[in-house]
């Protein structure tokens, strides 16, 4: 019997499909795409951390502001004070018994004087007895406020160390209440046009209400974008 040998086996067909790559042209596009999503994401944090800052600004310089409303509103509530007039409670005739008996009003009941350091009414000052004792000749019972430029920034001012007058445009006796490194105080106005004089009676004479309106704008000193006004009438 003739034994034929045997055929090597061959493997006719593939044992799987080989797989492409990616061409150059799709990793391009797959990379546009990627940069522009995340330039999307990136935009929209950053948006967002920005009106976070702005917000918290904003209620730094509106609290900034009402806080120089605030002092001076509650100080300029007590212009004319005097610390005799408890003798006045229920009695008319009490002007005989102010001043040590002397009966003259005028050196402690004055008007509340609006003045300009800018040419504008930025400025405004008045009398009170501060400390309550009866005599308005004192080094604290002049009151005043007012808005001056110091390095080119608005500030308000006050001073409570003068028994006289003081002046708008200069003096070394005025400390400010508003921030100069945070808030530039572009405007301060104080008007008094809704003051008026009304007769209590014949006998009794008149009294003279003083209705004052302050108005302030303030930006902040790192971004003008961002203002606030405040105003108040007292």
């Amino acid at each position: 019997m003739k034994i034929r040998p045997l055929k090597k086996l061959t493997n006719t067909k593939r044992s799987g499909t080989r797989q492409a790559g990616v061409t150059l042209m799709e990793l391009l596009i797959a990379m546009t795409i990627s940069l522009v999503v995340a330039l999307a994401m990136v935009s929209l944090m950053a948006n967002t951390l920005g009106t976070g800052t702005r917000t918290i600004e904003m209620a730094r310089l509106t609290a900034e502001l009402r806080t120089a409303m605030q002092i001076m509103s509650r100080d300029l509530r007590r212009a004319n004070f005097h610390g005799n007039f408890t003798k006045c409670f229920g009695n008319l005739d009490c002007r005989a018994s102010l001043n040590n008996g002397d009966g003259d009003v005028t050196s402690y009941i004055k008007p509340i004087t609006i003045g300009n350091s800018s040419g504008t009414n930025d400025c405004f000052f008045y009398w009170f007895d501060r400390d309550a004792d009866g005599d308005v000749t004192d080094d604290d019972d002049v009151g005043a406020f007012r808005r001056t430029v110091v390095g080119g920034v608005g500030v308000l001012q006050m001073t409570t160390t003068r028994n006289a007058a003081p002046s708008c445009n200069s003096g070394n006796y005025w400390t400010a209440i508003t921030d100069p490194s945070f808030v530039d105080v572009t405007t301060f106005t104080v008007n008094n046009v809704n003051s008026y004089t009304d007769t209590i009676s014949a006998a009794a004479g008149t009294q003279t209400i003083d209705k004052v309106g302050l108005s302030m704008t303030g930006v902040l000193v790192r971004d003008a974008n961002v203002s606030k006004t405040v105003a108040d009438l007292i």
